[in-house]
């Protein structure tokens, strides 16, 4: 992907700021930065709705959804699933767990933003062999203080897992409570958060313990979504995968059907509570391609938040969350814009107007 300018241009942006402008606001770019003060000889952008970027809060930039062929993990991999985001207006990633041995923070330079939880911790034999790092218990800690001295700010960790019957719903444990409240305490002390995976009923100790952000979390209920909001935490619920994953055993006669549809009718009351509670609710890809958020933007949607809350998931709110700047003087030149509103029309997202990622348009 180019450029079609150098940064060094300037742009006029007017547009109505999304999710709650109800008029058109005018930026300017000048030295990859927005301003409220005119610049002179600045061409127009396309596009009268315009955001700080979409945030994807779950992926794996080092994993090949797109079906690449490229090996995972590799700098080419990452560069492509990058320049994927990108295409798409997503200009911050959270990358919620990379291979053993990608290196994502040498792809700082291209966009999008990265914001990295290191290598997925788990027990020996309870994940997808290759795709984490084997930590035993008594050593959880200790590992997630290795990941953030080499620059992680967040550790993701995977709570439960399948045993041999392969249900999600009925997974085994894979680290006790009190391993789990060692490590929020010894990762919030080194100036890091703690993202969990968790599918079964163990999300209540997980809450619990005071981990920052739920991913997936079907299981969540009324309660622990209070004290989610209560405390700030975040709940990413990745329906792109979550829904994916159980559409196909509503059919089953036997007990895997039966949850399978308690599950989707769970999630159908969980996520607008979650929204009408005050959740900080993330958008997250998860396993969707990489650059498809739009889909589990209307996959949120569709389970019953209001559309500018899925906006604000994949946007403003995600940006506050993980320390990003807002759309601002002085701050970086980061600019979805779309020629349609996507509160009203949600397949807007699928195609954006234009994208800049640091003043340079990539779009």
């Amino acid at each position: 992907m180019t450029a079609d300018q150098p940064p060094g241009e300037s742009w006029h942006i007017r547009a109505v700021r999304l999710p709650d402008g109800d008029r058109a606001e005018d930026w300017w770019v000048r030295d990859g930065r927005l301003t409220d003060q005119p610049a002179p000889n600045a061409r127009e952008l396309p596009g009268g709705w315009m955001l700080p970027g979409l945030v994807d809060a779950h992926a794996h930039l080092s994993l090949d959804f797109n079906a690449t062929g490229l090996p995972m993990g590799s700098d080419a991999l990452v560069a492509a699933n990058m320049d994927a985001q990108l295409a798409a207006g997503v200009l911050a990633v959270r990358d919620t767990g990379a291979v053993h041995g990608a290196r994502l923070e040498r792809h700082s330079g291209r966009g999008p933003r990265v914001v990295r939880a290191g290598s997925i911790l788990a027990p020996p034999g309870r994940y997808f062999p290759g795709l984490y790092r084997p930590v035993a218990p008594q050593d959880l800690a200790a590992a997630a203080l290795d990941e953030i001295a080499a620059g992680a700010t967040w550790v993701k960790l995977i709570a439960d897992f399948p045993g041999p019957d392969g249900n999600f719903y009925r997974p085994l444990v894979n680290y006790p409570p009190d391993t789990l409240r060692v490590l929020v305490a010894a990762a919030h002390a080194a100036g890091a958060r703690v993202a969990a995976h968790v599918s079964g009923e163990y999300v209540v100790e997980v809450v619990r313990a005071g981990v920052d952000s739920i991913e997936h979390g079907p299981m969540l209920d009324r309660d622990l979504l209070v004290e989610l909001a209560q405390r700030g935490a975040a709940w990413t619920p990745t329906l792109w995968t979550v829904v994916g994953y159980t559409e196909p055993l509503v059919a089953d006669d036997g007990p895997v059907g039966g949850i399978a549809r308690e599950v989707l009718a769970s999630l159908r009351e969980l996520v607008p509570l979650a929204e009408q509670l005050g959740v900080t609710v993330l958008a997250g890809s998860d396993e969707a391609p990489h650059g498809a958020l739009a889909r589990e933007i209307v996959r949120l949607c569709q389970f019953g938040m209001s559309a500018r809350g899925a906006l604000a998931a994949a946007s403003t709110d995600a940006r506050a969350y993980l320390g990003l700047p807002p759309l601002g003087a002085g701050a970086p030149a980061d600019v979805v814009t779309f020629a349609a509103d996507p509160r009203e029309r949600l397949d807007a997202l699928a195609k954006p107007a234009a994208v800049l990622f640091a003043g340079r348009r990539v779009v």
